[in-house]
Order: C-alpha cells, then sequence, then structure tokens
C-alpha cells in the first residue's frame, strides 16, 4: 500500500491525520474523517510543499465557511468550488495553517527523502 500515516497535528481547532500517498501527486483533505493525504510523486520538493499548502489553505477556508460550491453541483469535484473572504478571514486562515505546516513539514520532508532515495535506487522518476 502507497500510502501511510504520517502524524496527526493541530489546525487550528482540530487535530488532523496527515497521511502521504508515494504514488501520487495531489492531495485531498475529508472534512469529516479529519483527514489530509499529501502526494509525494514529484521530483521536486517545492511541488510537495504546494500539495500541502494548497490542501492545508482550502481545508482551514472550509471549516471557516469561506468556501461555496453552486447549488447545481452533485458530485465530489471540487474543482468548481469557490472562496469568498475579506482580508481578515484570509489572515485568520494564514494564521491558523502557519503553526500546522511548521510541524508537518520536517516530517514529511523525512519521507520524501527516504522516498526519493528507493526511487532512484529503483531508477525511476516521480
Amino acid at each position: 500500500m502507497s500510502r501511510r500515516k504520517l502524524g496527526t497535528y493541530a489546525l487550528g481547532d482540530d487535530w488532523i491525520r496527515v497521511c502521504y500517498d508515494v504514488q501520487r501527486s495531489d492531495g485531498i483533505f475529508y472534512v469529516r474523517d479529519k483527514r489530509m493525504v499529501v502526494g509525494l510523486c514529484h521530483d521536486l520538493w517545492r511541488d510537495v510543499l504546494d500539495v500541502l499548502l494548497h490542501e492545508t489553505l482550502e481545508y482551514c477556508l472550509t471549516r471557516l465557511n469561506l468556501a461555496y460550491e453552486p447549488m447545481d453541483q452533485w458530485t465530489q469535484c471540487t474543482s468548481s468550488r469557490s472562496f469568498i473572504m475579506d482580508h481578515n478571514q484570509f489572515t485568520e486562515a494564514c494564521a491558523m495553517s502557519a503553526p500546522f505546516l511548521t510541524f508537518v513539514q520536517p516530517a514529511l520532508a523525512t519521507v520524501y527523502n527516504k522516498a526519493q532515495k528507493r526511487r532512484k535506487k529503483k531508477g525511476g522518476k516521480a
């Protein structure tokens, strides 16, 4: 199985179970389960950070009730989701995200580096 638990971290008032997946490049979060998956299948660390930041901010904005979906949206696809906020609400989302990112990033970097070494031994790319 390519999905593994990284740890549980505080994100605002929630404790989020963060998992990583070496075979996916995207990310996903589950508000009800308080769970996030970050894909590590990238050649560059900054691309993993992009996924982590994206999912973290999306989670925060959703928890702050700033995410909106069209009434006719009946699928699980989140690409039509909009976020509407003022500057203070954006500041709140960033303040929620910063401690979470600070604690998740080192652990995620460790597993990413291990995955990269295994990938290079096998002669593959992300």
